[in-house]
Formats: C-alpha cells, structure tokens, sequence
C-alpha cells in the first residue's frame, strides 16, 4: 500500500513518539509501504528526535516478505480512520502477530477479539496499547493466539461458500 492521510500514519507517529524511551529503543517501529500522496507533513514529523533512529521505512514489499515481518514483529499496528476490508491486519494475523487495529469501518469485524480495538483519533489510547504489547508478554501471546484463531475463520473457499450461499437465498426470495 501506500502512506495516505486515511491511513493515520501522523497519528501513529504521535503515538509512538509517545512512548517510553526504552520501549522505543528496544521496538523500533517498521513501515512497509510506499510514499503516497499528502505524505510531506509525515516526512518532516519522521525528523522529529524523539523518532529518529526508531522509525524504519521499509518501502514496498512483496509477500513473502511482508510474511516474514509480520510473523517477527511484536504486532502489527494499523491506526486507519477507514478501511475497505482490512486485509493487512488479516495477512498478520494469520502469520502469527499480535495485531493492534482500529474500531473503523471494516476493521473490528475482520480483528473480532483478537487483539485491541482502538479510536483511531486516541493517540494516548495507541500509546498504551503498543506499551503493554511491548511489556507484557502474556497479554501478546494471549493475540498472538487469538489472531490465528479469528485469522483460520478467514479463506478463499470460505468466500465462495458464502457468496453462492447469498445468491441462493436472493434467488429463493424472488
């Protein structure tokens, strides 16, 4: 994807500059996509210091890649203020991260319980969240496991079950 307003990056940045200077040092916070439109304001808040060194834009990557960051990572943390469906926030999930999602649109019927729901205009709330992922490793292994749960419920042939499904109830009702 790409760093666009809707995405609430700006937000996640506050957030995360937010943090403990320790959490901070110890989890640096990864952004895999490309530069997108409106994405100047990100790029002098990325020269803030208490970013610099901490924040790594990792540019477009392909799956296998995104596969291997998400299954590494201590969650995946996806502030948008709107979503189509969410499918990052799925991919991570079923590699096995710990997920940190906003309540818009889409997101919390995709995410269901399996890791926090959050006010994507809350950057205090943000902060929390990444904090006790990065600190308490009980809670993150409880998402870890929830997010491959509510993740297995997701599938391509699942898909297709339920639309042909839909098509035959529409069809009865005519």
């Amino acid at each position: 994807g790409t760093l666009e307003p809707r995405k609430n990056v700006s937000g996640l940045l506050d957030a995360y500059a937010a943090l403990p200077a320790r959490v901070r040092e110890s989890h640096p916070l990864l952004i895999a996509c490309a530069w997108g439109w409106k994405a100047d304001a990100l790029r002098q808040k990325l020269a803030d210091r208490k970013l610099a060194g901490h924040v790594r834009l990792l540019g477009f990557m392909n799956d296998s890649q995104l596969a291997a960051v998400y299954g590494a990572c201590t969650a995946l943390v996806w502030p948008s203020f709107y979503e189509g469906f969410g499918l990052p926030p799925l991919e991570a999930m079923s590699c096995g991260a710990a997920v940190i999602v906003s309540q818009a649109a889409s997101l919390p019927e995709v995410v269901d319980d399996a890791g926090p729901l959050l006010d994507p205009a809350d950057a205090e709330s943000w902060t929390a969240a990444m904090a006790r992922m990065a600190d308490d490793e009980k809670f993150r292994t409880a998402c870890r496991e929830r997010s491959m749960r509510q993740a297995a419920k997701f599938s391509w042939r699942r898909c297709v079950e339920d639309t042909v499904a839909c098509y035959r109830r529409a069809l009865r009702e005519d």
